[in-house]
């Protein structure tokens, strides 16, 4: 069990979660791994490197700043945390400079034992105090750290192995001031139902919370998000946006205590308008709660404007564009107006460069 925090300390990691919580925004998630961008750079061929992977995050980065609007934090990978544009502005200064708070993602390839899943992502406690310590110095404000949840392989006694190792997580990293969020995803491959899905991710989630609490962990400095309910990918049966919602919806009735300033989700399958639907449906089925309701995306949001971009100059604007559009979509869902958006003449149809959906983001 950790040592208590100072008042202080507590302080800021609770205005830093307030921050990130701020109403009708997200975070932006820029921390994907090298694995991942050889996935989206080989459909496009463009070479896997830090120059390429760099151009790609600097489409969200320099887009209009209108999306500030609408992103509360931009979580990258240790690579991303230290790049900078072409005209050599860092990444986080930039951010900075419209008062979005920046975070890094923190698992490395470390296994705990062979009993632990192989291609889970885990946290190297040897190292961690040293490195957060360094981010801190370099003005990191949160660090993101997953478990990763197979749903017909799951058990309770794995579960409490990765919840004990977040909770140490999460504990170093309040030691230095740094908010801690931690991410409950399960792999979309198999043929697992939707009640399956929800019985693993409220075990999960309820394991993790009495985890945290057991190590003294600061409950209201710390972020929870969870991905929504959903079936595997082979599973015959089809559920509705509204079955999918209200599961979710659930998860947060059962879980959901008041220590707990709120409630992050990221997609389930990475399917943009899908991702957008159910974040309306459950931020509508939450309307009489209190409960503060956000997002934490990545493909979600940039998965058509890098369709667009193709690693293009030329594309730039278009592909930026088309990730405000996408912005506006989900600050939309955050309300439970994301009806609205559909209202608009071709909402799903990137528009010239130039314009860049300024009015969408005028005050209603």
């Amino acid at each position: 069990m950790s040592q208590p925090l100072s008042d202080r300390t507590k302080s800021h990691l609770f205005s830093v979660v307030k921050r990130l919580f701020q109403e009708n925004k997200g975070i932006l998630a820029l921390d994907q791994s090298e694995r991942h961008f050889n996935v989206k750079f080989n459909a496009y061929c463009l070479e896997n490197n830090p120059h390429n992977r760099a151009r790609y995050r600097e489409i969200f980065i320099t887009a209009n700043p209108k999306f500030t609007k609408a992103i509360s934090g931009v979580v990258f990978s240790r690579e991303g945390f230290y790049q900078r544009t072409k005209d050599g502005r860092l990444f986080t200064d930039i951010l900075r400079s419209y008062k979005i708070a920046v975070g890094v993602r923190m698992d490395g390839p470390k296994s705990i034992d062979d009993d632990f899943e192989k291609r889970n992502v885990i946290i190297d406690l040897d190292t961690l105090p040293k490195r957060l310590n360094a981010l801190k110095i370099s003005g990191c404000d949160f660090t993101k750290a997953q478990m990763r949840l197979n749903m017909s392989q799951f058990t309770p006694e794995l579960a409490r192995k990765h919840a004990e190792l977040l909770s140490l997580f999460a504990a170093f990293c309040q030691k230095v001031a740094i908010v801690p969020v931690i991410v409950i995803v399960g792999v979309y491959k198999g043929d697992h139902t939707l009640e399956r899905c929800k019985q693993v991710l409220s075990s999960s989630l309820c394991i993790l919370k009495a985890t945290l609490f057991q190590h003294n962990v600061y409950i209201k400095g710390t972020v929870i998000a969870l991905q929504w309910v959903t079936k595997g990918v082979d599973c015959p049966t089809e559920y509705t946006i509204t079955q999918m919602a209200e599961a979710t919806h659930d998860i947060l009735i059962t879980n959901i205590v008041p220590a707990m300033y709120g409630i992050m989700f990221l997609s389930s399958t990475g399917e943009e308008k899908l991702t957008t639907e159910v974040l309306n449906e459950i931020v509508k089925l939450n309307l009489t709660n209190k409960w503060r309701i956000s997002f934490i995306f990545s493909r979600a949001v940039q998965a058509s404007a890098l369709d667009i971009w193709h690693g293009r100059d030329d594309r730039l604007a278009y592909a930026q564009n088309e990730f405000l559009k996408r912005i506006r979509a989900n600050y939309l869902a955050l309300q439970g107006n994301y009806h609205d958006f559909l209202m608009l003449k071709n909402p799903y149809t990137a528009p010239e460069p130039g314009h860049h959906y300024d009015d969408l983001f005028d005050d209603d």
